[in-house]
């Protein structure tokens, strides 16, 4: 199951071109003319979600039952991982380049989503990492908006819906990382 993304639109103009064409053929002026194309590219982000067939490698698009109010805006750069029958997104890039500090849920088996509102969060962030684990969703790494790398471990419970921050006792803590990471347990 696949939320969201970077999406890319291509335009393509086609036109004819005379301009600089001309040239001298016994006493003649003959104009070539040349078929010219321009492509224009757009990012956006999206907000749809797609599910892979392993079975036969068809995507098929997953339609919500109605909760567009609870259901996340079109982002980029979040996170999502899988716990039971649920699908939880957090964070990410808005439209217009804003980060996200919102978590939401999408219910495999009614399909809808929910915002799932805490009263404290991981602060906005993109480009992170999360994984699922022991019933939890881990989080780490990350871009805030004003361009400071994450190393924090924040934990989901799912149960209780509440976040918590890991606090380290002592060793070395992860590198601050962004956009180039993946997050295992072992």
């Amino acid at each position: 199951l696949v939320y969201g993304g970077w999406g890319i639109s291509i335009t393509e103009r086609t036109y004819e071109s005379t301009a600089g064409q001309e040239s001298m053929l016994n006493d003649t002026t003959a104009i070539r003319r040349r078929i010219r194309r321009e492509y224009t590219t757009k990012e956006f982000r999206r907000s749809d979600l797609a599910l892979l067939d392993l079975n036969t490698g068809v995507w098929n698009k997953v339609v919500a039952a109605k909760s567009e109010e609870e259901a996340p805006p079109e982002l980029a750069s979040h996170s999502a991982v899988l716990l039971n029958s649920q699908m939880l997104v957090f964070g990410g890039t808005m439209q217009g380049g804003n980060l996200s500090d919102a978590l939401f849920s999408f219910d495999l088996k009614e399909f809808t989503w929910r915002r799932i509102r805490c009263e404290s969060s991981p602060p906005a962030r993109e480009g992170h990492s999360a994984l699922a684990f022991d019933e939890k969703m881990f989080l780490v790494g990350g871009r805030t908006l004003y361009s400071l790398d994450m190393d924090y471990v924040w934990i989901f419970d799912p149960q209780t819906d509440v976040w918590g921050r890991v606090n380290y006792a002592g060793g070395c803590s992860p590198m601050p990382q962004r956009f180039k990471g993946s997050a295992n347990c072992v």
